[in-house]
């Protein structure tokens, strides 16, 4: 929170620290930038000056040949940037005067200019003779050998290359990997037409002489030409497309995509001035950088890479790069949570654990289906690869949880996450309305830890949390729920609530009016009584309806229960468990059968019976409501259509402030068979 920078749209940075608790950031376009703990932001390296010139040379102590190099200087870091032209002169008993360069579009960091020269007869060896400030036009050098050839000499202090995408701190240095990959939306092309438009493409002239590759074609392409407005992009490619492609993944590649280097994290200056190439021949594009266990990882699509060095970092010296996964790797590098020794990733495949040293486990079993749309998954919650790269994942500390954030159906940004319970090894669905940019973990100004997301809402990036609502200890922040005494346009009000309003209250935070349908919106402000809610209210809730901050929608399905040849055509009855409550909470439930991708809908209403209840909305959603209330904490629901096959049941409730415990349930076969549990 508090990092403040304008980065092109589109191209989130990747960001890393080192030891003084400054942040870097590249991201592949923009200029690469520091947020200094110290003095705020800034570019990082400092490029070279104009080329300067020598004024004149006047009776001084200089005897012999010399040359000088300029570099700029800020000294309230101590750091200076790469060096201009060179200037040699022979003097016989002189001093020489050298000009400052010119200092118009000057980078703001800028506080001084620095004068370096040679011994005599030497070129090589460039030693600190001045710092002049940025106001001084010129210096007269009129230094001797001795008084300067003990102080500092000039290094390579080159600003990094804004191509590489990846930053990341080890062992002192700072590592730069990857060329900038744009691969969001979708595009097509007609059959003998360099013409390519996309739609929800991010599209900018900077594309221009950079790789354009269609997946699934082996062809390497050049963009020539580049036209974007509101999202549906058009660009010019050479060769011309021979064959017909619509609505399909593309991805648009910087320079070299598998390339790396260091720096120094201490001084800025480049260990190497080389780039090393990452197994650039294995077809495969870099998707992100971490440090696993012990082990610096470069991540591609479906690779991962092992990276080690002992003094030097060049490839060949100390230092090794070597292959430590060939078939799992990384969508993007957000899409990473590293909780201990263990890396939690998501590729391609699925969701997978990792250790750094081979080890790439499976964990995503249970949830499968979602990556796999031919395994009865309905349209609206079968993945939507298509925006892959604005997927996100995080750590949820106060629950223990690995969550990541993704596009499913049509969505064009994340609003579907999967959360894994490490501890439980459990998994649950959220649905995040607001849809998230990012996330991390802060506390916010009263003390409370909170996981902060970023919403899709508006231009604005208004930033909105979990476990606001709860102390660490489990004490509730002031009233959390209650029934309505009042709503207007964007307001909600219960006239005996005791909303928290110290620190930041409850903002960011989510409510839900138990309305039908429901609605979910996030609270903009609050007093003690009443809550401002974004976006308005689609209906203002009527008085009396019970409302819940800090309700987030939470869904599980089983999977698919097969029957056996007796029962079929006899599953008609469900039974529901779980721990009742005291009070009146609500809890959903819609149903499946014979692999179906569409819930089964309910042609009647019902009121409450049994614990169950059939709103009119059932009739084109599906979801009946469950009063967990009712004594003995079961609810009996008859089917009203038989399953032949196979049958799922899916839950989702919306207060995770209050979670309903469902323990499991029961599926009558009928006369001609026995009934099924499941927990």
């Amino acid at each position: 929170m508090g990092l403040l920078k304008t980065l092109s749209t589109g191209a989130p940075p990747s960001l890393s620290g080192n030891i003084n608790g400054d942040i870097y950031g590249v991201n592949g376009i923009d200029t690469p930038f520091v947020r200094d703990r110290r003095f705020g932001m800034r570019n990082w390296g400092m490029a070279a000056p104009p080329n300067n010139t020598l004024g004149a040379a006047a009776g001084g102590a200089l005897t012999g040949t010399y040359s000088w190099r300029v570099t700029w200087e800020n000294q309230n870091t101590g750091l200076y940037g790469l060096y201009g032209n060179t200037l040699s002169a022979t003097l016989a008993a002189q001093q020489q005067t050298v000009n400052r360069p010119s200092t118009a579009g000057i980078d703001p960091q800028v506080t001084h200019w620095t004068l370096w020269r040679t011994l005599n007869g030497e070129g090589t060896i460039f030693y600190k003779v001045t710092s002049q400030t940025i106001a001084t036009a010129s210096y007269a050098d009129n230094n001797t050998d001795a008084s300067i050839s003990s102080n500092a000499t000039l290094e390579e202090h080159s600003p990094p290359d804004p191509m590489f995408r990846y930053v990341q701190e080890f062992k002192g240095l700072l590592f730069l990997y990857g060329s900038r990959v744009e691969s969001t939306g979708t595009v097509t092309c007609a059959a003998g037409s360099g013409a390519v438009t996309g739609i929800g493409t991010q599209f900018n002239a900077s594309h221009v002489g950079e790789k354009f590759f269609f997946v699934g074609d082996a062809t390497v392409y050049s963009i020539t030409a580049v036209a974007a407005a509101s999202g549906v992009g058009a660009l010019t490619i050479s060769p011309v497309k021979v064959g017909a492609v619509t609505g399909v993944t593309y991805k648009i590649v910087a320079e070299d995509p598998s390339a790396m280097t260091a720096q120094r994290a201490d001084d800025e200056s480049f260990e190497a001035a080389e780039r090393w190439k990452v197994f650039p021949n294995d077809g495969d594009f870099p998707s992100g950088m971490d440090i696993v266990g012990t082990t610096l990882c470069l991540y591609k699509e479906r690779h991962i890479y092992g990276y080690e060095f002992g003094n030097d970092p060049n490839p060949g010296v100390s230092a090794v790069l070597y292959p430590i996964v060939t078939n799992r790797g990384l969508i993007n590098e957000w899409c990473t949570v590293n909780v201990g020794p263990t890396a939690y990733n998501l590729d391609r495949v699925g969701i997978y654990q990792f250790d750094g040293a081979g080890q790439a486990a499976p964990i995503d079993q249970a949830i499968r289906r979602f990556f796999q749309p031919d395994q009865g998954i309905a349209a609206e919650d079968q993945i939507n690869w298509a925006y892959s790269s604005t997927w996100r994942a995080f750590y949820d500390p106060v629950y223990h949880q690995a969550k990541w954030a993704v596009t499913t159906g049509t969505d064009t940004y994340p609003q579907t996450v999967l959360c894994f319970d490490l501890e439980s090894q459990a998994w649950t669905v959220d649905r995040d309305p607001m849809g998230i940019r990012a996330a991390c973990v802060e506390s916010d100004a009263n003390g409370l830890l909170r996981s902060w997301k970023t919403d899709n809402l508006s231009a604005a990036v208004i930033p909105w949390a979990m476990g606001g609502t709860f102390q660490l200890d489990g004490t509730a922040v002031g009233t959390i729920s209650g029934p309505v005494s009042a709503s207007g346009a964007n307001t909600l009000t219960d006239g005996t609530a005791a909303f928290t309003t110290a620190g930041n209250g409850l903002k960011g935070i989510p409510v839900v009016a138990l309305t039908t349908p429901y609605q979910i919106r996030v609270i903009a402000s609050n007093t003690g009584t009443v809550l401002t809610v974004s976006p308005n209210w689609t209906s203002n809730p009527p008085v009396g309806t019970k409302y819940r901050v800090g309700a987030v929608e939470t869904r599980w399905r089983s999977a698919w229960l097969s029957f056996d040849a007796k029962a079929r055509q006899t599953a008609d009855v469900l039974t529901l468990y779980f721990e009742p409550t005291a009070a009146d909470v609500v809890f959903y439930i819609r149903l499946w059968k014979d692999f179906g991708t569409s819930p089964i809908l309910w042609k009647e209403s019902q009121v409450t019976k049994d614990g169950t209840e059939i709103p009119a909305s059932a009739a084109t959603d599906g979801w009946i409501k469950i009063h967990a209330n009712v004594a003995g904490g079961r609810a009996v629901v008859v089917m009203p259509q038989n399953a032949i096959r196979a049958f799922s049941v899916e839950v989702m409730q919306l207060d995770c402030n209050n979670p309903i415990i469902v323990t499991g349930f029961d599926l009558d076969l009928g006369p001609l068979g026995k009934s099924i549990r499941a927990e």
